[in-house]
Protein backbone atom coordinates (compact mmCIF):
# COMPACT_ATOMS: atom_id res chain seq x y z
CA UNK A 1 0.00 0.00 0.00
CA UNK A 2 2.69 2.49 0.98
CA UNK A 3 4.85 1.29 -1.91
CA UNK A 4 2.02 2.18 -4.31
CA UNK A 5 1.91 5.76 -3.04
CA UNK A 6 5.68 6.03 -3.13
CA UNK A 7 5.66 4.83 -6.74
CA UNK A 8 3.05 7.46 -7.67
CA UNK A 9 5.14 10.20 -6.04
CA UNK A 10 8.26 8.93 -7.81
CA UNK A 11 6.39 9.02 -11.12
CA UNK A 12 5.71 12.71 -10.51
CA UNK A 13 9.45 13.12 -9.98
CA UNK A 14 10.32 11.57 -13.32
CA UNK A 15 10.60 7.87 -12.55
CA UNK A 16 9.73 5.85 -15.66
CA UNK A 17 8.86 2.54 -13.92
CA UNK A 18 10.18 0.33 -16.70
CA UNK A 19 10.53 -3.36 -15.90
CA UNK A 20 14.34 -3.23 -15.67
CA UNK A 21 14.63 0.09 -13.81
CA UNK A 22 15.96 -0.02 -10.24
CA UNK A 23 13.63 1.20 -7.49
CA UNK A 24 13.27 4.98 -7.29
CA UNK A 25 15.82 6.79 -5.18
CA UNK A 26 15.68 9.68 -2.77
CA UNK A 27 16.14 12.34 -5.45
CA UNK A 28 13.17 11.15 -7.54
CA UNK A 29 10.96 10.92 -4.48
CA UNK A 30 12.05 14.42 -3.40
CA UNK A 31 11.30 15.82 -6.87
CA UNK A 32 7.90 14.11 -6.79
CA UNK A 33 7.05 15.53 -3.37
CA UNK A 34 8.09 18.98 -4.53
CA UNK A 35 5.91 18.70 -7.63
CA UNK A 36 2.98 17.38 -5.56
CA UNK A 37 3.33 20.38 -3.24
CA UNK A 38 3.37 22.76 -6.21
CA UNK A 39 0.22 21.15 -7.57
CA UNK A 40 -1.51 21.50 -4.19
CA UNK A 41 -0.50 25.18 -3.95
CA UNK A 42 -1.81 25.79 -7.47
CA UNK A 43 -5.14 24.18 -6.64
CA UNK A 44 -5.41 26.29 -3.48
CA UNK A 45 -4.63 29.50 -5.33
CA UNK A 46 -7.09 28.61 -8.07
CA UNK A 47 -9.83 27.88 -5.56
CA UNK A 48 -9.23 31.19 -3.77
CA UNK A 49 -9.45 33.15 -7.01
CA UNK A 50 -12.66 31.39 -8.03
CA UNK A 51 -14.49 32.19 -4.81
CA UNK A 52 -12.62 35.22 -3.59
Amino acid sequence: MLADYLLQIALLGGYLARSRDPPPGNILVWRGLTRLHDIAVGITIGAEQSYG
